[in-house]
C-alpha cells in the first residue's frame, strides 16, 4: 500500500493514547516494556485522499500470473 497522509507526534500520556492503553488496544505493540521508555511517543497517521495498492487480496498464485491487474485504488473522502 502507498498512501499520502497527515501525521502527528503524541507523547505516551497523550489522553487519546491514555484512553486506547485504559481499553487494551494497544496491548499487542505496549506489551514488551515500550512504554518505560521516556522518550518513546506514539505516531497518529491519518491517510488522505487516494490509497494506491498492489496485490491486496489476490492470492500468490492470481498475482503472479496476472500482475498487470495487481494495482487498485480506493478515494478517501476528505
Amino acid at each position: 500500500m502507498q498512501f499520502q497522509a497527515r501525521a502527528a507526534i503524541l507523547d505516551n500520556d497523550d489522553p487519546g493514547v491514555v484512553r486506547l492503553l485504559a481499553d487494551g488496544q494497544l496491548h499487542s505493540i505496549t506489551g514488551h516494556g515500550e512504554l518505560d521508555n521516556v522518550l518513546g511517543c506514539f505516531l497518529r497517521i491519518t491517510p488522505t485522499g487516494r490509497i494506491n495498492t498492489y496485490g491486496l487480496g489476490m492470492s500468490l498464485r492470481r498475482l503472479q500470473r496476472d500482475p498487470l491487474n495487481a494495482g487498485g485504488s480506493i478515494e478517501r473522502p476528505e
